[in-house]
C-alpha cells in the first residue's frame, strides 16, 4: 500500500506478536490496515494504508475509529501519529476526525519529507 516507508516483515511480525500492539486489518483482498502502539493512557497510530483500488470508500475512516476504540480499550486516553506533510487526504481525515496538529519533525521520512505531528483526546 506504501510505495516508501513500509514496515519489513519483521516489523509486522514484531507489531502481531506484542501485547504491547493493535493490528487492525480491513478484509476484502486487504483493503487496508492499521496498527497502534500502546504506551500505557497514550497510543500511538504506526500506521494506517489503504489499498489504491479501495480508496475513498470510507475503509481509512473506519480503520481510524477503530484504531481509537481499541486504543480506549486497552485505557488509553490519548492518540498521536505523524503522517508525511504531503498526504493531504490524510491530513484532512485526521483534522475532520478531531486530531489536532502539535509538531513537525523535519526529514521524517526515508525521502526526506517532514512529518506533521497530530494528537486527539479520546
Amino acid at each position: 500500500m506504501f510505495t516508501t516507508d513500509r514496515l519489513s516483515r519483521d516489523e509486522i511480525r514484531a507489531y502481531l506478536e506484542s501485547d504491547k500492539a493493535v493490528v487492525l486489518v480491513a478484509e476484502d483482498a486487504l483493503a487496508g490496515a492499521a496498527i497502534v502502539e500502546l504506551h500505557g493512557s497514550a497510543a500511538r497510530l504506526v500506521s494506517m494504508a489503504v489499498a489504491p483500488d479501495y480508496r475513498r470508500r470510507h475503509i481509512g475512516k473506519f480503520l481510524l475509529m477503530s484504531a481509537e476504540a481499541s486504543a480506549r480499550e486497552h485505557g488509553c486516553t490519548l492518540m498521536w501519529l505523524e503522517v508525511r506533510s504531503d498526504n493531504v487526504p490524510a491530513i484532512a481525515l485526521y483534522t475532520c476526525k478531531g486530531y489536532n496538529k502539535c509538531g513537525r519533525r523535519k526529514r521524517y521520512y526515508e525521502d526526506g519529507c517532514d512529518a506533521v505531528v497530530f494528537v486527539k483526546v479520546l
